[in-house]
């Protein structure tokens, strides 16, 4: 799990056969540092993701119809609840696909220093004060200069 930036990945699976389907379902815990969107610094992150898949063989069951808004193997009806489904080859069931995905859809597009510490008062202020010095936007008298995103714009020739 060296993509998330950690290897400290836990959980428990169970894979149930139902069938020409395996059903796996369980719980994942990650913990990881990761560098905060607008200062750098790293922060911990903690994730868990709830796993719900069930996967059928590729030679055993038909595709959806054309009338079928969903798609994928058909499934039978007490499955039809299982929100992700999937294909194996029916014979060996890798399961790194379906753990990776897992926390892919629970990973957060953005992470700054007060989403990990939201109780710390002085959070988005330090935050605020490195993304600072990192982007050189402090004015002789040491405010925000306003317009500094726009330093190194170029109007563009109409």
């Amino acid at each position: 799990m060296e993509a998330f930036g950690s290897d400290d990945v836990k959980g428990h699976l169970r894979v149930e056969r139902h069938g020409k389907h395996m059903v796996v379902r369980g719980n994942l815990a990650i913990n990881a540092q990761v560098p905060c969107d607008r200062c750098t610094q790293l922060v911990p992150i903690s994730l868990s993701p709830v796993v719900a898949c069930v996967y059928s063989s590729i030679d055993a069951v038909p595709e959806r119809g054309e009338a079928d808004l969903a798609g994928g193997p058909a499934l039978p009806e007490e499955l039809e609840g299982v929100p992700d489904a999937s294909e194996y080859d029916g014979i060996a069931l890798n399961l790194a696909d379906v753990v990776v995905e897992s926390i892919q859809v629970e990973w957060p597009p953005r992470w700054v220093c007060e989403d990990a510490f939201p109780d710390a008062p002085s959070t988005d202020a330090l935050c605020s004060a490195r993304f600072a010095a990192l982007a050189g936007t402090r004015l002789v008298d040491g405010s925000l200069n306003p317009f500094a995103p726009l330093a190194g714009w170029k109007p563009g020739v109409s």
